[in-house]
């Protein structure tokens, strides 16, 4: 399975669209997945109904289940997630501007060692 984090983001369409053909590729499930801190706003625009949909769609085009995940632990529960799911790899966003990206692939890779962990980077 492949497993694909999305945010709020724009470029979720993108990265889900590329992790289908990875899934596709090799032969394997594709699950869309978000985790957002409990009280938090699911997506954090302010829109929750019109996000969920875009992605719910976005996901549904893709051929993939999407999962929302309450948790303090984003990248513990994306971890535990992909883990208990047998994830062969991981694709999530790029953070430009921040050392936090490479912390989270860092960590990632320590708990998932038998996953690809794949930082997406959209086409200009």
């Amino acid at each position: 399975m492949i497993v694909v984090c999305v945010t709020a983001r724009t470029t979720c369409s993108a990265m889900i669209a590329y992790a289908a053909e990875l899934a596709k590729e090799r032969g394997e499930a594709l699950t869309v997945v978000h985790v957002c801190r409990p009280g938090e706003d699911i997506l954090g625009t302010g829109d929750t109904g019109a996000a969920l949909q875009y992605l719910f769609e976005c996901s549904k085009a893709a051929g993939a289940e999407m999962h929302f995940i309450r948790s303090e632990k984003i990248t513990r529960s994306i971890a535990a997630y992909a883990g208990e799911n047998g994830a062969t790899a991981v694709v999530l966003g790029r953070l430009h501007g921040s050392g936090e990206e490479s912390r989270i692939v860092e960590k990632l890779r320590r708990r998932l060692p038998a996953a690809e962990i794949i930082p997406f980077d959209p086409p200009a």
